[in-house]
């Protein structure tokens, strides 16, 4: 979490809440237990029906990735449930209601399918204009003067799951999260010291809502006469030159004179497209001169072609403003800078691999997985990286006596990352409280800087909230949030919801990425070009990774293997799960969250 110190005085506690929430959703660094989710109740409709199309048409062969009756075997029928039944949902019904559709959507099965298929259709016309639906019920909650301090966490907790909303929405209609991200931080954060919250808000709204936008994105290409001759007949091209005249007015910057710097059989290459951003933009035209590279190593395979990593962006309504991009596609999660991580593992493999204890196979499976890693952070495609990051992933989890590996993922690594979730969610609570300034922390008598200490005590939760209301408001919804989970009289059983719902969402989303993992491999697809599944596969091969290496450096057991580590975390959770889920025991769990920056 970025802690916020706002300078307008005049800002409520409700706006402020909205800012810091805003930044904390849209930020890359964020921790994904409070990220943008990625689906909302309406996408996660259309995703349902695209989905059963497919099963019609034969791309999905076993309909338990849409629904599954099987206990604890969660998919995509479960999570548009859930999305359903919490409220604010912002979903309009004109034919039928929120409560009848949800009692058909709970009968999906593969023999009863069609009727759902059929109010999927029904519901997604009704509401085309979600987008102005869920801002004018933001606006409306941002009105409100709540007369008490539950009425407030009430009030708050409605934003809260309105923005997750909304800004799933925006990335789905079209949005980067990188644009989204810097606007609001410079309409909300970087603006004047006396800010008009009123006037910023419209202009976010306003913004928002625009029609596309008309860009040119110019790459600078070094290549041969015969590529920058085939460059001419490509339609989605709009233009290949050798200068830049039309944009003389930015000369005098030094990146400016630097790309248009002279130079034999160098081109530069201008994509029009339109957009709802300046990234958005940059991406589109990525992937149009992706599709006609493709074409060109048909014929030209052998010819030299260098693009260069950064590329201006030219908003055509304002020309003057044109900036310049990397190209490169940039993942959620903020870990230790990839080659650390990767060294990280490389220091520590020299003593596996030399150890007489651990199994072959499990010493060739860690050494694929880095390369698999490595490989994947050095991919410029999306696509590739998530194959490469999914690659690392299924073969740590295969089993030659079993066929079967995402089930087997679904089974050990949902248990391995449930053992380390809480520990991981509250010492990132504990992390944001030590960045306090000291006159802060002062106001803290049971801040301790033992996080296993001052995690178990539920009057330092207390403390926080009280504390930060009115400064630091996210600071102080989230210490509420995490006392009435883990400190509260009944927080053994809070805890087991906690992880529960955890788990639940853990095995729909890996059930999510290894369809669209088929579509790559099976269907050849290129339309699943999305930065927040490859982040999550980055994460999750990053995560078992330190596991497996962490648990293998230490141990003496004869024959040791990746199934002792898998077994053995079963064990702990279970064990955990015997002793009521104390939380003493879940914050000692000895796993590597380090690498989580």
């Amino acid at each position: 979490m970025q802690i916020l110190y706002h300078k307008s005085p005049g800002l409520t506690i409700i706006q402020k809440f909205f800012i810091e929430r805003s930044i904390e959703l849209l930020y890359r660094s964020t921790i994904d237990s409070y990220r943008v989710r990625v689906k909302n109740p309406k996408t996660i409709l259309n995703e349902l029906r695209e989905t059963i199309f497919a099963y019609e048409r034969g791309q999905i062969k076993h309909f338990i990735a849409i629904a599954s009756t099987e206990r604890g075997k969660y998919a995509l029928k479960d999570e548009a449930l859930d999305l359903l039944e919490s409220q604010p949902n912002y979903l309009r019904y004109q034919t039928f209601s929120n409560e009848y559709f949800i009692s058909v959507l709970k009968t999906l099965d593969e023999k009863n399918y069609k009727r759902v298929r059929d109010c999927l259709g029904v519901l997604l016309k009704e509401n085309k204009d979600y987008l102005s639906y869920v801002l004018t019920g933001l606006m409306h909650l941002l009105n409100e003067s709540p007369e008490t301090d539950l009425q407030l966490t009430d009030l708050l907790k409605k934003i809260d799951t309105t923005l997750s909303i909304l800004y799933t929405e925006l990335l789905e209609i079209g949005f980067s999260k990188g644009f989204l991200y810097r606007f609001i931080y410079g309409v909300f954060v970087n603006s004047s010291d006396d800010i008009n919250f009123d006037a910023a808000f419209t202009t976010f709204t306003e913004r928002l809502t625009l029609d596309t936008i008309s860009y040119t994105i110019i790459f600078r290409i070094d290549t041969t006469n015969k590529i920058k001759e085939s460059f001419q007949t490509i339609d989605d091209i709009s233009n290949v030159c050798s200068e830049l005249e039309d944009l003389n007015h930015l000369e005098g910057n030094k990146e400016f004179d630097n790309f248009v710097a002279p130079r034999l059989n160098r081109c530069y290459v201008k994509c029009r497209v339109s957009a709802t951003d300046y990234l958005s933009a940059l991406k589109k035209a990525k992937a149009s001169l992706a599709e006609n590279l493709d074409v060109l190593n048909l014929g030209f395979g052998d010819e030299h072609l260098h693009i260069h990593s950064r590329v201006l962006v030219v908003d055509e309504s304002n020309p003057t403003g044109a900036r310049f991009q990397e190209s490169k596609n940039f993942l959620d999660g903020k870990y230790r800078v990839a080659q650390d991580h990767y060294q990280n593992f490389i220091d520590k493999l020299p003593t596996i691999v030399t150890q007489g204890n651990i199994n072959r196979e499990t010493k060739e499976k860690i050494k694929s997985a880095i390369r698999y890693l490595r490989l994947g952070n050095e991919s410029t495609e999306v696509e590739h990286k998530s194959i490469n990051y999914w690659i690392g992933l299924e073969y740590l989890f295969s089993n030659y006596e079993s066929v079967n590996t995402i089930n087997r993922i679904k089974d050990y690594f949902v248990a391995c990352h449930s053992l380390s979730y809480v520990k991981r969610n509250a010492f990132d609570f504990h992390k944001t409280i030590s960045k306090l300034e000291p006159s802060e922390l002062d106001l803290l008598n049971h801040y301790n800087n033992n996080p296993i200490v001052c995690l178990q005590n539920p009057e330092f939760y207390t403390e926080v909230a009280s504390a930060f209301c009115e400064t630091h408001p996210l600071i102080s919804f989230r210490a509420q949030l995490l006392r009435s989970t883990l400190c509260s009289s009944s927080n053994q059983n809070e805890i087991k919801k906690y992880v529960e719902r955890h788990q639940k969402n853990l095995i729909i989303h890996l059930t999510r990425i290894y369809r669209l993992r088929n579509e790559i491999v099976h269907d050849a697809a290129t339309n699943t070009n999305n930065e927040s599944i490859a982040s999550n596969l980055r994460y999750y091969l990053t995560f078992i990774l330190n596991g497996v290496i962490h648990y293998l450096s230490r141990t003496d057991n004869e024959n040791a293997s990746i199934e002792d580590y898998f077994t053995m975390n079963e064990i702990y959770l279970g064990n955990i799960s015997y002793g009521k889920w104390n939380l003493e025991n879940l914050l000692k769990v000895d796993t590597p969250i380090d690498f989580i920056h």
